[in-house]
């Protein structure tokens, strides 16, 4: 059998999340050894994806991190508020686990976007 064709570079490189999801937990906001403010939090995703030419139903739920003035932002967001997150997963230490990196996040009801500059 031959082998799978080698990635280019770009391919390679790529990791891109891009999801609609609901802030079901936050913990406490700390702070890296840094000094950089860090939160995680645990967000809920439902949906309908095609696959094989087949509707299905979508569930998960997974831990996100956020760093800096996005973690102070996000921090005050309510439970149960969605929003269109965006960033890259990476596991943790020794685990395998995928974490959801947020690099920006958008509320989706009502629509408004969220700027870590911007007083929430």
């Amino acid at each position: 059998m031959a082998a799978p064709p080698s990635p280019d570079a770009h391919t390679a490189s790529l990791n891109q999340v891009c999801v609609h999801a609901r802030i079901v937990e936050l913990l406490p906001i700390r702070s890296t050894p840094a000094g950089l403010p860090v939160i995680e939090m645990w967000l809920e995703h439902a949906s309908e994806q095609s696959e094989g030419g087949h509707v299905r139903q979508v569930a998960l739920r997974i831990k996100a991190k956020a760093l800096g003035l996005w973690a102070e932002a996000l921090a005050r967001q309510p439970i149960g508020s969605t929003w269109r997150f965006q960033g890259f997963l990476a596991s943790p230490g020794r685990t395998r686990q995928a974490v959801l990196h947020v690099q920006s996040a958008e509320a989706c009801f009502p629509p408004a976007a969220l700027t870590p500059s911007e007083p929430v």
